[in-house]
Parts: C-alpha cells; sequence; structure tokens
C-alpha cells in the first residue's frame, strides 16, 4: 500500500498543480488555517508546502484589546499601564486605582 503525500493528494483531488492551487488561495487572502480547513489536512502541512513554494497567506489580526484601552494608552502612570514602559523617574505620579 502506498502511502500519498499532502502533495499528492491535492493534485489528485483538485486536477492541477499544488502551487497554483495555493496562489489561487493566498490570492483569496486566506490564512494558512482557512486553506488547511479546505483541504483536510494539518496547517503545518500547508506551511510546509507554501514554504517550498514561496507563498504567503493573509496573517490573522493579532489586535489586543489592551491596546484599545484609554487608562493602558494614558500619558500618566496607572494600574494598567505601569509595567508598560520604562517611566523615567524615581518621583514618577502616583499609580492611579480604576
Amino acid at each position: 500500500m502506498t502511502v500519498l503525500t499532502v502533495e499528492q493528494k491535492i493534485m489528485g483531488q483538485y486536477n492541477c498543480p499544488v502551487e497554483d492551487l495555493l496562489k489561487a488561495f493566498a490570492n483569496e487572502g486566506l490564512t494558512s488555517k482557512q486553506v488547511a480547513l479546505r483541504l483536510n489536512c494539518g496547517v503545518s502541512n500547508v506551511r510546509r508546502i507554501a514554504r517550498k513554494y514561496q507563498i504567503q497567506f493573509n496573517q490573522p489580526s493579532q489586535s489586543s484589546p489592551l491596546l484599545q484601552d484609554d487608562l493602558f494608552k494614558s500619558e500618566t502612570i496607572n494600574v494598567r499601564n505601569f509595567l508598560s514602559r520604562a517611566w523615567g523617574s524615581a518621583c514618577a505620579p502616583r499609580v492611579r486605582h480604576a
């Protein structure tokens, strides 16, 4: 019994070169996870094959809710931002509790 590679399975199922199919998915703006779901294989396989053909998929946004927090963005030190940057003075203002 011969074990087929992921690339062989893709070529057999879609009847086109793997590179062309992955480029089409990338042009659609899909992430590697979305491509893996479509191809019914692991994300690591998709990423490995994409790297082989120098194809990059869309990367999901990793926006943190903390970056939208007004207390965190404040220019004065407070309980949400006291570890986020160097405040520079031994006489920093007192930490404000929310």
